[in-house]
């Protein structure tokens, strides 16, 4: 199963390349899915997908059980530009404000644990450009700036 989502797309794409159809996913349960800004699949095998709307949501794609995480629970006002999970299960969420690391948020979503990286521990701008990140062959994490890389 392929799996697609992006600014404009109202929903979750999925996409059966055996018989080559597709569904969009506009509702799970009682959630009615917005549009999203970011899709991720982590090692676990979850797809974390960014709103625009300070949340991001986490989706089993063998049952389709999310769970939301947005203010309430402890998740930071921005809006997600780009997704990336290290080995010790930590999720780095590029956005409009810095860069977050959320400590082992892909096994443990019931407390919400992160560190603000900004100008102050050395980037070199607040600000960065959606869906851009990259890893490297050596596992370096790279996300994209409205200047640079």
């Amino acid at each position: 199963m392929l799996w697609g989502a992006g600014p404009g797309i109202p929903g979750i794409l999925q996409i059966n390349p055996k018989d080559l159809t597709l569904t969009i996913i506009q509702k799970l349960g009682s959630l009615i899915l917005p549009v999203f800004s970011e899709i991720h699949c982590d090692a676990h095998g979850y797809l974390w997908f960014g709103i625009e709307s300070n949340s991001i949501i986490r989706l089993n794609p063998g049952d389709l059980s999310y769970i939301l995480i947005g203010p309430e629970a402890g998740f930071p006002k921005i809006n997600t530009m780009a997704i990336l999970d290290d080995p010790e299960g930590n999720l780095w969420i590029s956005s409009n404000d810095g860069l977050y690391c959320f400590y082992d948020l892909t096994e443990h979503q019931d407390s919400i644990h992160y560190k603000r990286y900004s100008k102050y521990e050395g980037l070199q701008s607040r600000q960065f450009v959606l869906n851009s990140k990259m890893v490297s062959r050596e596992g370096e994490f790279f996300f994209r700036w409205s200047q640079r890389i």
